[in-house]
């Protein structure tokens, strides 16, 4: 027996053992809202995200004040300049895995503003992520992706559906339209995602196209049914996927979105594919080949008589997956009107530049 096989052994013999001992579900420290109003979790939107960070917590600020602003409710005067309808019929609960360190700066940076806006549910992240630190992984996330993977196991059995959320995310529409996709799901269909944006892939920007995409899916926005995934037994699931998946390979490349992509193309029924403008990637200099769009306004920006004949589709979410982020560009950039367009479709550069205008136009916007 080759040296290399004994490892690869060894190596499955660890991560089973691993896994065996993840727990499935551990207590949370509830942060309600300072309201009176009192509201049933079914009728809330749940949004899960994990906090690690000085970096991590700043982008979650953003990613919440640019939430907010396309629900009318961030105090800046908001429904009279960007012409959206102050929406009150979904309060919003916030699931957040945060790690011990992250605490203090959460409530310096985040909680302070938030409490009076958001219903908060917070975890510790090291019940989990000390055994998923064991798993070969090198994609950059690490263990704060893999954790996704429990999100099943962590939040209350009560909730019934969440959306996961990357931090490095900026709202361009109404959370709620997001959250009716789930209306969409048939009746097996439980995880819903984008493509990863890789123009690698001939049929990355085939909306009609029937299969899961050669480059898999993308984790930054990612919609779940938790009543679906926890009657198939999703906890068991992903664990056997893991230790199979070791058998024949080292490490994971994409982290939690190797496991996710293996499991849609077993169970292909699983997967609802979530239109691309709610994961609008800019990792790679080419990848608006795959999901062609337009960024027409800024936040405070009023709206122009065309918007509702645009030929391309506009941004809904940004997800800003590239090494560099919007806060390494400081001072901000310049304002580029040029980019106000409806169309040709932007450059990834273009986005980049839109994105990180739209970062520091939230950045300094008051939350008093």
């Amino acid at each position: 027996m080759s040296r290399f096989v004994r490892i690869h052994r060894f190596l499955n013999l660890v991560i089973v053992f691993m896994l065996f001992f993840i727990p499935r579900q551990h207590g949370s420290i509830t942060i309600s809202p300072e309201c009176e109003q009192k509201w049933n979790e079914k009728d809330s939107i749940h949004i899960v995200a994990t906090l690690h960070g000085l970096n991590s917590t700043h982008n979650l600020l953003i990613m919440l004040k640019s939430l907010t602003y396309f629900r009318g409710t961030l105090r800046c005067g908001c429904p009279g300049i960007n012409g959206y309808h102050l929406s009150t019929r979904n309060p919003i609960s916030l699931h957040l895995i945060m790690s011990a360190s992250t605490e203090n700066i959460f409530h310096e940076i985040v909680y302070g503003w938030a409490k009076n806006i958001f219903d908060f549910h917070v975890y510790s992240a090291e019940s989990y992520t000390s055994s998923l630190k064991r798993i070969p992984n090198r994609h950059p996330a690490g263990v704060w992706g893999m954790v996704k993977l429990m999100v099943p196991e962590i939040v209350p059995q009560s909730v019934e559906k969440v959306i996961i959320l990357d931090t490095d995310t900026i709202f361009n529409a109404d959370v709620e339209e997001l959250w009716s996709h789930f209306s969409r799901f048939d009746e097996y269909q439980s995880i819903g995602m984008a493509f990863e944006q890789n123009p690698e892939d001939a049929y990355c920007a085939d909306w009609q196209h029937p299969f899961m995409s050669e480059k898999g899916v993308n984790g930054g926005v990612v919609l779940i049914d938790l009543v679906k995934l926890r009657k198939i037994g999703w906890h068991q699931i992903w664990q056997e996927v893991v230790v199979n998946f070791f058998k024949t390979v080292p490490e994971l490349a994409e982290g939690e979105q190797t496991i996710m992509h293996v499991i849609l193309q077993m169970i292909p029924q699983l997967y609802y594919k979530l239109p691309c403008e709610w994961n609008v990637q800019v990792w790679n200099a080419n990848a608006t080949a795959c999901c062609p769009v337009v960024w027409p306004h800024l936040p405070g920006e009023l709206k122009s008589e065309y918007d509702d004949v645009v030929p391309i589709n506009r941004v809904k979410l940004l997800h800003y997956n590239s090494k560099i982020k919007p806060h390494f560009l400081d001072p901000k950039p310049k304002r580029r009107p040029q980019l106000a367009r409806f169309q040709p479709a932007l450059t990834v550069e273009e986005l980049r530049i839109r994105a990180a205008e739209a970062y520091h136009i939230f950045r300094e916007q008051s939350i008093l």
